[in-house]
């Protein structure tokens, strides 16, 4: 079974990430294996970022917009860890610019259309209190996440300056 976990919460594509084995991370995607975190909430984002992997972060990526996963995938790159980091802050505190740069420059935008595709359903539809689900995710949640993503984009560009 591709969905069991270990004790300590893992599946196999946690593994598969931590060997970097891209054929079967992808397999295992697309065979429906789920993206989970472990018993120290930890994700496989938290993996790639720690390993500053930039082409298992951009398989991910690719696959994720593929088979509509994508939400999720950005749910679990803005999840903190039981430390209180995101895979995001990891990239950023073990100085993989890669990864920082891919996100801010790539994944980043998924947020923004998942946000202007709600926005749009909201709009168009009747229902008053999905209008009232909308503002409170896009305040409580999103808004929070758009001003780290605008703030990490104010930062240096030149490859001589670190982003952190």
């Amino acid at each position: 079974n591709i969905q069991s976990k270990n004790r300590f919460g893992r599946n196999a594509l946690f593994y598969a990430v931590l060997g970097g084995n891209l054929d079967s991370v992808r397999l295992l995607l697309i065979s429906g294996v789920r993206l989970v975190k472990d018993c120290r909430g930890k994700s496989v984002f938290h993996l790639i970022a720690s390993k500053g992997d930039l082409d298992m972060l951009k398989l991910f990526h690719s696959l994720a917009k593929e088979n509509n996963f994508i939400g999720h995938m950005l749910t679990l790159l803005l999840t903190k860890d039981d430390d209180g980091f995101n895979p995001i802050e990891v990239a950023c505190m073990k100085g993989h610019q890669p990864i920082l740069e891919y996100y801010l420059n790539n994944v980043n935008q998924g947020i923004e259309q998942k946000l202007m595709y709600f926005a749009g359903y909201v709009l168009s539809s009747s229902n008053f209190v999905l209008f009232h689900v909308f503002f409170f995710i896009n305040f409580l949640v999103l808004f929070p996440i758009m001003l780290l993503v605008s703030s990490l984009r104010t930062l240096p560009k030149s490859r001589s300056q670190p982003l952190c």
